[in-house]
């Protein structure tokens, strides 16, 4: 009986991958590339000119930077910069429906376990941050690794667990610097469960690395922490965002939080683990991005699963029954069965098409002028752009004082002067860079001729608009 039930286990996440698998993979191109994807293709393209991420400006991009050694390995074996660097993300939030059985398994039960694995493989937001050229898929699988990793060895303390958290503790950092979250974690996990951490003081071998990781750590936090904008308050914004993506299942994991402390050692693990990451970003990071919830999505996952287990042993004969009207229940919000071309990412994350705009400059180009906002977008859809358009991406006008070149490509930014006396060309903007631009180019913009069908205007954040001189 073990045995068969073990099958069932193993079949049912074979299914899950295969499913998963499917959703993200297809028309992993055909969605336009935003922004930031632009830059993180264009850093793995250079990466594979220098070895390291060099971008024509000099700069070198630090954002990433293991996940562009991944994309820069995958657009050399498919010669296909788009898909390439889209597909590193749809391996990373595979091995994240995995990690999650995994993590759930341990803490907690097999049947947890997959739960959380259902709703990770579903979830419409893990699907669309799976199938983006960006780190944060690899984020979440490289964190929520780590804290597996972590609980293994706090539970059996074999050396090689230790050594495990450690390394998988750097990738995650190098990753994301919210990597530097796992720190914190393991620090209040320590000071909660001291007693069954006393053994590292009386360990050989675990002392000397003990005491040579923090200086190292220390190091670390200096270099990646700013503390000059440590006054943000986004707590409730952020409560709101995971209530109304996946409402349902919201309501749901916060009860599994509450009856989970019944098993306080276990439920406080990922309590915390999913709260400190929550409130450095609510209350130490300047700027909102919800996207920044990502990778710790599925600890909610898992506390929806715990809460569905333990009112479905209620019914003991119909558990199984029990078990999935109430996972049925928990898919009715927040969740993709059928693949999709496109997907929504946030509010705050500017999608305009600019893969149609670039597709008419394409169809209609006559040797003129380009001149873009995101010059590494040109670079990647049509040919590198002859200037690019000076503003802050941050909004924080201090971040481009003395600029004059594009950081990501080392195209020179168009000067009023300049546009005024440029009779060809197309000049491509979005609406996040048309808020934040020169008010004097803003209104010669506005007066240039604008071209309707080479432009989208999805809604009033998602939008870009080509013009003509």
């Amino acid at each position: 009986m073990k045995n068969l039930k073990n099958l069932i286990f193993y079949l049912l996440m074979i299914i899950l991958i295969i499913y998963g698998f499917f959703l993200r993979f297809y028309s992993l191109s055909q969605q336009s590339l935003w922004i930031d994807e632009g830059f993180s293709i264009n850093a793995a393209i250079q990466t594979l000119k220098y070895a390291i991420p060099r971008l024509e400006s000099g700069f070198v991009y630090g954002g990433g930077i293991i996940n562009t050694y991944f994309m820069a390995f995958f657009i050399k074996i498919f010669n296909d910069s788009i898909f390439a660097s889209r597909f590193v993300s749809l391996i990373f939030g595979i091995l994240s429906i995995i990690i999650t059985y995994l993590l759930g398994k341990e803490v907690y039960s097999k049947k947890i376990g997959i739960i959380a694995a259902l709703f990770v493989t579903f979830s419409s937001i893990e699907i669309a941050w799976s199938r983006q050229a960006r780190m944060y898929s690899q984020l979440q699988f490289f964190f929520l690794l780590s804290l597996f990793l972590f609980y293994k060895f706090s539970n059996n303390k074999k050396l090689k667990y230790f050594i495990l958290t450690s390394v998988l503790t750097l990738v995650t950092i190098f990753t994301h610097s919210l990597g530097f979250s796992l720190i914190l974690i393991y620090l209040v996990y320590f000071i909660l469960n001291y007693k069954d951490f006393k053994f590292i003081f009386t360990n050989k071998f675990l002392i000397p690395l003990f005491i040579l990781s923090i200086p190292f750590i220390y190091l670390l936090i200096v270099s990646f922490t700013d503390y000059n904008y440590i006054y943000v308050n986004y707590f409730l914004k952020y409560i709101y965002f995971l209530r109304f993506s996946h409402e349902i299942l919201f309501y749901f994991s916060l009860i599994g939080m509450i009856i989970s402390i019944r098993e306080f050692k276990k439920s406080s693990f990922l309590f915390i683990s999913f709260f400190i990451p929550l409130l450095i970003l609510s209350f130490f990071i300047f700027l909102m991005h919800y996207r920044y919830l990502f990778f710790i999505l599925p600890i909610l996952f898992i506390f929806a699963a715990y809460l569905i287990v333990f009112i479905s042993n209620y019914f003991k004969k119909f558990k199984y029954i029990a078990t999935g009207i109430l996972t049925l229940i928990v898919l009715l919000s927040g969740f993709t069965f059928i693949p999709k071309d496109n997907y929504e990412l946030e509010s705050l994350t500017p999608q305009p098409d600019f893969k149609k705009t670039y597709s008419y400059i394409e169809n209609n180009y006559k040797d003129e002028i380009i001149i873009d906002a995101y010059p590494v977008l040109s670079k990647i859809y049509f040919k590198e752009a002859d200037y690019g358009l000076m503003f802050s991406l941050s909004g924080r006008q201090e971040e481009i004082l003395n600029m004059t070149h594009d950081i990501y490509t080392g195209k020179p930014f168009v000067s009023l002067e300049e546009l005024e006396n440029i009779d060809n060309c197309f000049l491509i903007i979005d609406k996040l860079a048309i808020d934040r631009i020169n008010p004097k180019i803003r209104s010669f913009i506005d007066n240039m001729t604008f071209i309707e069908e080479g432009s989208d205007l999805k809604n009033n954040i998602s939008s870009v608009k080509l013009y003509r001189c």
